[in-house]
């Protein structure tokens, strides 16, 4: 059978890197610049630290499930590599890789019980990475919320008699109240927490639906020799 991955033993890893590094790169631009400090100096509501707890948790879990999709196609490829070499094909089968698990759970089926296994396990690995995906959507939700609760203590302490004196309006905007300071903030680290989550998320679901497809080509493969 013809490999049709391709090249592509380290190819999620090292996606994963670039992603990363220019990530890193950018935090630490930010960093010289010294806002970082100032945001996390005027987190007094702690919404950027929530956000940036639930971000670096969900970049593990992401981190984690790409190691494991590359090193599983990685044995895919090495299955269809030794394909002819009877004991290593023999050794990959009898592992506990996907594939493995994949090919022995066809032994004994018929054409539409494979069909039936080949969507279940589809279905079974999209749901396996749907919790990185989640968080996805929590970021951008807990930088919103972060930007109310600023709105709400610019609020509380905004003095309405301003308005009537021009040149205490100018003060206003040069002095920009905490709370505004607390909603800009919150809501640019989730918008930027978000942009980076997603780029991972993309690799390890591009990753997933490879490994998926390679994996029900195989035992296609498998039956027919």
């Amino acid at each position: 059978m013809k490999n049709a991955l391709g090249d592509t033993n380290y190819l999620l890893l090292m996606k994963w890197v670039v992603v990363n590094v220019f990530g890193v790169v950018v935090v630490w631009v930010i960093w010289q610049t010294g806002w970082i400090m100032k945001i996390l100096d005027n987190d007094t509501v702690y919404m950027v630290r929530i956000i940036l707890a639930l971000f670096f948790l969900a970049h593990a879990e992401c981190t984690f499930r790409i190691w494991k999709t590359s090193r599983e196609l990685n044995i895919v490829n090495a299955y269809i590599k030794y394909q002819g070499l009877d004991n290593e094909t023999y050794r990959i089968e009898s592992g506990n890789s996907r594939l493995a698990i994949y090919l022995r759970s066809l032994v004994g089926c018929d054409a539409s019980s494979r069909h039936v296994l080949a969507d279940d396990f589809r279905e079974n690995m999209l749901h396996k990475i749907s919790s990185v995906g989640y968080n996805l959507p929590r970021l951008t939700t807990l930088g919103l919320i972060g930007t109310f609760i600023g709105i709400i203590i610019a609020l509380e302490g905004f003095d309405v008699s301003v308005l009537s004196d021009p040149s205490k309006i100018i003060d206003l905007f040069k002095n920009i109240p905490p709370g505004l300071r607390i909603a800009f903030h919150a809501s640019l680290v989730g918008m930027c927490a978000y942009v980076w989550l997603d780029y991972l998320f993309q690799i390890l679901q591009g990753g997933t639906q490879q490994l998926v497809s390679a994996i029900i080509k195989a035992g296609v493969y498998r039956e027919q020799i």
